[in-house]
Formats: structure tokens, sequence, C-alpha cells
């Protein structure tokens, strides 16, 4: 697979930020947030989807041997720690983060409040990749490769059921199965490369589409007359599948990939989306109590917009010249 056809990855992660974006916009309206219960997870399940795809996708582009390991995490740590450290102090300016103990709680993976909860899951996923890239490398037979990370999968998804998912964990073995299937979904990539692009593509998006739309608070609602709950709060093996569908659908189409290629805004959201999460909640539960909601609303999305692409730009700086560029 091309790296430069990877353009329309980074419109998708664009797209799961918007997710987590808007998800949490509605869930603070007075009258409508409950039909936003858990919606901002169908975001972040694509942002696990997309780190494992891409996590694969380097296996096959670069080598990788022992001596790369802490490279690795040295540019994963400027990667994640400076915007990490950043959101901490102003949730705590902010009073989302209690004090400085919960702060250090944080960078050593043993506390995730409110939407920072995602950072030791994504933060524990890197750590564990050196080994999984030097195991790819060792063993140089994809399908034992691909036989050992389904057994993994299966083993993963029965000893720690969904079922007793815990909100908001922060311990990634209930993840484990949502990285594999985007680690999976680079090999099954990599073959749909080969073949003509149809509008069966198309018809999958649609299907997987229609999978994750149904099963919100709002369609059951109106379908069902179910009242909102946190029913997709532990969907993530569902969601995982829905969204691999659609990510397979893109790679076949005839036209969403291409439009999605030449997307420049989601594009540039998907380079920002890691600044755009960290800020926005923050943004938003400081406007909640003085704005009304359509006030805050419109800011927490400029606001989130404007500050990510001004430190994401001195975030590569900063990287540029800890690697002596």
């Amino acid at each position: 697979m091309q790296k430069e056809k990877l353009r329309w990855l980074e419109s998708m992660r664009g797209l799961a930020c918007l997710i987590v974006l808007f998800a949490h916009i509605l869930s603070v309206h007075p009258m409508y947030g409950r039909f936003a219960s858990g919606c901002g997870k169908i975001g972040v399940w694509l942002f696990f989807i997309l780190s494992g795809f891409l996590l694969q996708y380097q296996a096959d582009v670069k080598e990788f041997t022992i001596s790369k390991v802490l490279p690795y995490y040295w540019s994963k740590f400027l990667r994640l720690y400076p915007v990490y450290i950043v959101g901490l102090l102003l949730a705590k300016y902010t009073g989302l983060v209690p004090d400085g103990v919960s702060i250090i709680r944080h960078l050593l993976l043993q506390e995730g409040v409110h939407h920072f909860w995602y950072m030791p899951v994504i933060i524990k996923f890197y750590l564990c990749a050196p080994f999984i890239l030097l195991l790819y490398k060792t063993l140089n037979n994809r399908r034992v490769y691909i036989g050992i990370l389904l057994i993994i999968f299966f083993a993963m998804s029965c000893v720690f059921p969904f079922t007793q998912y815990i909100e908001n964990s922060i311990w990634i073995r209930w993840y484990v199965p949502v990285f594999i299937m985007g680690m999976l979904l680079s090999f099954v990539l990599e073959f749909l490369r080969k073949q003509e692009r149809s509008l069966l593509g198309e018809i999958l998006v649609v299907i997987g589409a229609v999978m994750i739309i149904l099963p919100t608070p709002i369609m059951r609602f109106l379908i069902w007359d179910i009242e909102p709950s946190g029913y997709l709060q532990n969907k993530y093996l569902y969601m995982g599948v829905a969204w691999c569908l659609i990510l397979i659908g893109i790679a076949k189409s005839k036209y969403i990939c291409s439009l999605l290629e030449k997307c420049k805004i989601l594009q540039v959201i998907g380079r920002i989306s890691f600044w755009v999460y960290i800020l926005h909640y923050i943004i938003l539960h400081f406007l909640v109590p003085r704005l009304e909601w359509k006030w805050n609303a419109c800011i927490t999305i400029i606001l989130s917009v404007l500050l990510s692409l001004f430190m994401n730009k001195m975030e590569i700086l900063l990287r540029r010249k800890a690697n002596g560029g």
C-alpha cells in the first residue's frame, strides 16, 4: 500500500475527532443532551482502530529492530506527553482535575478522569507496540502472526467480556481486541489495493454506517421508543466491526475514497485531532455554567480548532528541537 494513499485515513481521523467533539457538545444540551449518551465513544473506537492499523502499517513499511525501541519510545513521548501535560494543567485550572497529586497519577497512567481516560489506554498501547513490531519481524510469517493476533483477540474478548466493561476504564485489557481489529485491517486493505474499486465499496460503507447509527440513543428512541441510556458505553466490539466494514468499503469504493483523499478540511482536523481531543472538553466545561448552550457550542468549536492549530505548530517545533532538527 503506497504511503500517499493514506490521505483518506487522515480524513477518517478527522471524522473521528468531529464525532467526539460534537457528541460532547450535544451532551451538555439541557434538553437533548441525553440523546448523546455514549456517542463520543463511537469516535474513540475509530481512533483505536486507526491506531492499530497504523502500527501494523509501520511494521510493513519500516525495518524495526531492537535498537529502535528506545527511539520509538522517545518519539511517542514527545508526541503524547507535552500535549497531555498542557491538557492536565488546563484541566486543573478549570477544576476538571482536582490537584497536583491527580496530575501525577494521570502521568503515571494510574488515573483518567473525564475524557482523559483515553490517555492511559493509548499510551499503554504504544508501550506494547515495539514488542508487537519485533514479534512480526521475528516471525517473518504472516499466517502465523495473524493466527497469534486472532488467538489474542478471542482470548481477551472471552477473559474480559464486554458485559463486564467498566465505563471509561483506563485498563487496556478491554480494548486490545479493538486495536487488533485495526492491525488485521492493515492486511485486508493491502489485499484490496490489488482489487478493482466498485460500487460494492459504497454499499459496505452504507451498511457499516447503518450499523453505527441504529444503536444510538436518538435512533433507539425514535424507532423503538427506548429511553436514552448508557447502552453504547460497552459496544466497542460491535462498533469496531462496523468501523472496519466502513474502512474496507471506503478502500474498495469508487467515489468515497476519492472524496476523502481530497477533503483538506477533514485532513487538517485529523492532523490536529489529538490537540482537539484534549482541549475541547476542558473548554466546553469551563464555558457550560457561563454561557447559553448555542454560544458555548460555537466558542468551543472555534477555540478548540484555533488553539489546536497553534499548539500543533508549537509541538512540531518542540519535536524538531528535541530531535536536533
